[in-house]
């Protein structure tokens, strides 16, 4: 792959991120002042887990790129992240900075409990703090990533 292909696939990924920000902007918008439904607390969690979903989604283009081997095994998906903080995995950029990488696991945990449950079982007081605050984390990991793109 070279440099070309993956600021086209990262910035691809980017765009459909935004595109997931906009509709929890809309839903943010449709609860000012009020409690989400059943269905808005489910459409929210999923939201946030495609988002994420978005991030991991670049970190594995960067590892290929590179050729540096994925993690496997039960933790990978936080191995992932790992890769690229301070300090990062030899031959990969550093791409997230302690509070992102404290925030990304709170999303991380989170998109876990989605997956292995019901949305009839979500609490919106646990979700509360990470919808509100996914548009500024999801918006300084864009701002990371395509700085490192420039520099490629």
């Amino acid at each position: 792959m070279s440099a070309s292909d993956l600021r086209e696939q990262v910035e691809i990924e980017l765009e459909r991120m935004s595109r997931t920000l906009a509709e929890i902007t809309s839903l943010q918008a449709d609860l000012k002042g009020r409690e989400p439904t059943q269905r808005e607390k489910t459409a929210a969690g999923a939201f946030l887990c495609q988002l994420y979903t978005g991030v991991e989604n670049i970190l594995l283009r960067i590892c290929k790129y590179y050729g540096v081997g994925l993690p496997a095994g039960e933790d990978w998906h936080l191995e992932l992240v790992i890769k690229f903080c301070d300090p990062p995995q030899s031959g990969l950029p550093m791409l997230l900075d302690k509070k992102l990488e404290l925030a990304l696991d709170a999303y991380r945990r989170f998109r876990h409990f989605f997956a292995h449950t019901y949305g009839i079982l979500l609490d919106w007081d646990r979700m509360r703090d990470g919808f509100a605050g996914a548009g500024a984390l999801f918006s300084a990991i864009a701002a990371h990533v395509r700085d490192y793109l420039t520099k490629l």
